[in-house]
């Protein structure tokens, strides 16, 4: 009789065990399920978040304020507009008129071919037409290294004109290169999710010697200019080009780099002059 009490309660102890890891089985399934998909929805947000119009659309206006500039709303500084800090280690601030970004180490760029839009920027509705112009100092670091074997080391800060994560023009005080090839220059890059792809357009180092430089972009309906100059008085074209964009865009500055040191850019004077019907013309 103990013999069978023994293989009884042996049996019983057995079943429970299975129950116990079958149960254990489905609740580890169903975390990992809920993680995956968590992920997956955080990843496609912040990749694609804003992204709302079809790409035969690029002239929807976008619903709301957040639809554009979130994640990453930290503060609204009233010259400036609304910082953007998608991953909440950069240092934005604003003292006697002078806005300074400094963006650490690492991957911190605007670049949607790849899928990376993470560098910080400041940002403010702008409607219709308007000329926009800013004074950038880079503290660019000697000797940066670049994060991507596959790609040169790069920096810039300068002008955002930007729709969404798929739609944007950024003009640049940039510099390229490690320490025995490095090249400065404006840039004026293009971002749109329907048409032909607009390559990015430079200005060599004669037109931005040394640290300061000033940048001004020109909206006159679909068409948008870029411009460096080294005094704000005689200005270099970097180009122009034909984009179609809503009416109302965020515009403002932004800094970036994909290299191993830290980055600072200081900017000031900025303006935003509205531009008459008879004007943009």
């Amino acid at each position: 009789m103990n013999t069978s009490n023994d293989l009884g309660e042996s049996a019983r102890t057995e079943s429970s065990r299975r129950q116990n890891l079958r149960r254990a089985a489905r609740i580890g399934a169903a975390i990992a399920i809920i993680i995956v998909v968590g992920f997956a929805a955080w990843q496609l947000r912040h990749t694609f978040f804003g992204k709302q119009p079809s790409a035969g659309n690029s002239k929807a206006a976008p619903t709301s304020a957040r639809e554009l500039v979130d994640p990453g709303i930290k503060r609204t500084h009233d010259r400036w507009g609304q910082v953007v800090d998608p991953d909440g280690d950069c240092n934005i601030s604003d003292r006697d008129g002078k806005l300074r970004i400094a963006v650490p180490a690492g991957d911190h760029t605007l670049a949607t071919e790849r899928q990376a839009t993470n560098a910080p920027r400041v940002l403010q509705v702008i409607e219709g037409d308007f000329v926009v112009e800013v004074k950038v100092t880079c503290e660019f670091p000697l000797g940066a290294e670049g994060i991507f074997r596959t790609r040169v080391p790069v920096q810039g800060a300068g002008l955002l004109i930007w729709k969404d994560f798929a739609n944007y023009i950024r003009v640049v005080r940039s510099q390229w290169g490690g320490n025995d090839n490095i090249r400065t220059f404006a840039d004026c890059s293009v971002r749109r999710d329907s048409g032909p792809s607009i390559q990015s357009s430079y200005r060599g180092v004669n037109a931005v010697a040394g640290d300061i430089a000033y940048l001004r972009a020109e909206r006159r309906g679909d068409q948008f200019s870029s411009f460096v100059s080294t005094n704000a008085v005689d200005w270099i074209l970097l180009r122009t080009v034909s984009i179609e964009l809503p009416s109302k865009l965020w515009v403002g500055v932004t800094a970036s780099h994909n290299t191993s040191s830290p980055l600072a850019a200081t900017f000031e004077d900025f303006k935003v002059t509205k531009l008459a019907a008879a004007e943009a013309k």
